[in-house]
């Protein structure tokens, strides 16, 4: 079955989408961000001239890492279920339809995903050093044993929920009920663009090239979203942005944005052409390689 036409399984007024979505922001940046700004607060009051909650990198300073990290990925967690709770009861359709048309997911395939990016990723980010390397100073060997194998089982274990939580939101409902209204691509287009311009808000993106800055993200909404659609499931994107993250997470850190535990921390522009060829190059790479040697099972194939 197409993958945009499971939509069809529930009720879909327009009124139910725009309800449903401010349902879901309201749980997302509403609810899911009340731990944060209570960490924030005790953080501003305990009397310790060492912890605040910086504005300008949404960052708590001065606390553990981990626990910093915990309470930016709880707001996930509600997304996740505000999706859910939208979905089951309001639109009335099984959850799972925003993930597959099968009784059930295949985790080898969100697996094969993630491991095939993987390879791409490395592959290219290693022959990319080899033949632009980065400039002195700017990338720094920081890793922390320690430190980093106790944030480590956090990451593995919350990366996936946020990941998981973006593609039911922008590949399983936004997208899938765009497509009741939109053309198939066109609902593509809007679904990739819907997940980049949010992006933009984050605090490393403050001072940088917008136009340059809104590629990668928009790169990686096109390649997630035509993904869901020509494989007829969620689960390649759930892989690839799975393990996407957790190298943003777990390999590079650039401060004063984040402080988390990684191997490197970056000191240079974040946002340039070179990056945005990286990204396209990784996104052409890995959509060709998936659909030319993996075969995906021949129920859930659709045109092109």
């Amino acid at each position: 079955m197409d993958y945009l036409a499971l939509a069809q399984q529930g009720k879909n007024q327009w009124w139910r989408y725009v309800l449903g979505f401010f349902l879901i922001l309201l749980a997302w940046q509403g609810i899911g961000l009340m731990p944060l700004f209570a960490m924030g607060y005790w953080a501003e009051v305990d009397g310790d001239v060492a912890t605040r909650f910086n504005w300008d990198t949404f960052m708590l300073e001065g606390i553990s890492p981990a626990l910093t990290f915990v309470d930016m990925m709880a707001m996930f967690i509600f997304l996740m279920l505000g999706v859910w709770l939208v979905v089951r009861f309001l639109h009335k359709r099984p959850f799972l339809s925003l993930i597959t048309p099968l009784q059930r997911i295949s985790w080898m395939r969100v697996l094969q995903g993630a491991v095939v990016f993987a390879a791409i990723y490395l592959s290219v980010t290693v022959l990319g050093e080899w033949l632009l390397p980065t400039p002195a100073g700017e990338m720094e060997y920081v890793f922390d044993a320690q430190a980093f194998l106790l944030f480590l089982p956090l990451a593995l274990l919350l990366i996936p929920i946020q990941t998981s939580a973006e593609e039911l939101l922008f590949r399983g409902y936004v997208l899938q009920g765009l497509g009741l209204v939109l053309h198939r691509w066109a609902a593509v287009l809007v679904s990739a663009l819907l997940f980049a311009l949010p992006h933009l808000l984050n605090p490393e993106v403050y001072g940088a090239n917008l136009w340059i800055a809104v590629l990668p993200y928009l790169t990686t909404g096109l390649l997630l979203a035509l993904l869901t659609v020509r494989d007829g499931t969620l689960e390649l994107a759930m892989g690839v942005h799975a393990i996407n993250n957790l190298f943003a997470f777990l390999f590079v850190t650039t401060p004063p944005y984040d402080t988390f535990p990684a191997l490197f921390v970056y000191h240079g522009e974040l946002f340039t052409w070179e990056t945005v060829a990286s990204e396209a190059l990784i996104a052409v790479l890995f959509y060709w390689v998936i659909f030319r040697f993996f075969a995906r099972p021949e129920a859930l194939k659709v045109a092109p």
